[in-house]
């Protein structure tokens, strides 16, 4: 039995060989089954390792929906549901648990949102994540990335770069600033909670803004990679892409290449924009 049996439904175990058709799915065994795997979120070489928790909890939430007699894998989620991204972008719906890592100074730790890592804990290009802010900090030192920082919840935070005081926008486009900056932020009162965009600025260029949604609204947003993060809502949101619709719920996030449409209301959006920068052309005069 492959390593990953013990986590995958006794359903399925006792099925052995035989196609799982009415899951509407490949066969779960050798490559087979790494693949439906990975499609749910999670690295191939942790097959091959004891999951962690979180590896854990995403794959039996993917395996619950497919479990129940009759019940059908959602094709849109074994398409997209992946949390990483691999070079050739398609659209895709991530879900929690995200990632959990620690900040490069130690002081505390960041929800990675999406990255363009290849696998949990890779190096990334560009990175959406989530921060608290309980106490006053400095910020780690990220030098040749591009950062752009908004409050996501709570009163606020205010920013210190050398003798500059900088209030950290709640609403509307990001405070942008490089990563070599010297920074301090302290938080207005408790549960502050940012957003922040990182980009190489070598590769990448784009913006981030935060969208508190009162009135139904429609919302389109286009860039070579666009991320659209459902901090808040009191409904799904339903989506358009130039490859198919979909909805979102709440902490769930659309990554798409090119162009979306949101029909949006009673929510709060994190959108980013990443575009490529436009390489030199060599050779020409």
């Amino acid at each position: 039995m492959p390593p990953l049996a013990w986590w995958i439904p006794a359903a399925f175990r006792d099925r052995g060989e035989e196609d799982i058709d009415d899951a509407g799915i490949m066969p779960l065994r050798g490559q087979c089954a790494e693949r439906f795997i990975h499609a749910i979120g999670v690295a191939p070489r942790q097959l091959r390792t004891r999951p962690n928790p979180e590896h854990r909890e995403v794959t039996q939430r993917g395996f619950a929906d497919i479990g129940k007699p009759g019940k059908r894998l959602n094709r849109f989620h074994l398409r997209h549901g992946r949390l990483y991204n691999t070079d050739a972008l398609s659209v895709r719906l991530l879900h929690p648990p995200y990632r959990r890592v620690p900040w490069k100074n130690g002081l505390g730790s960041t929800l990675e949102i999406a990255t363009d890592a290849a696998e949990p804990g890779g190096s990334w290009t560009w990175r959406l994540s989530l921060a608290d802010v309980p106490t006053r900090a400095p910020f780690s030192a990220f030098p040749g990335i591009d950062r752009h920082l908004a409050v996501l919840d709570g009163a606020g935070m205010t920013l210190e770069r050398e003798a500059e005081r900088i209030k950290v926008p709640r609403e509307g486009r990001a405070f942008f600033f490089a990563g070599e900056d010297a920074i301090i932020g302290t938080p207005v009162g408790s549960g502050v909670r940012d957003t922040n965009l990182m980009l190489d600025r070598t590769k990448w260029t784009g913006s981030l803004e935060i969208q508190r949604v009162h009135e139904h609204r429609s919302i389109e947003v286009e860039a070579d990679v666009v991320l659209i993060f459902a901090a808040q809502t009191s409904d799904f949101l339903r989506c358009k892409t130039k490859e198919e619709s979909c909805v979102l719920s709440a902490d769930s996030t659309l990554l798409c290449p090119g162009l979306a449409r949101i029909e949006a209301s009673h929510c709060t959006l994190v959108i980013a924009r990443i575009d490529a920068r436009a390489r030199p052309n060599v050779g020409t005069p």
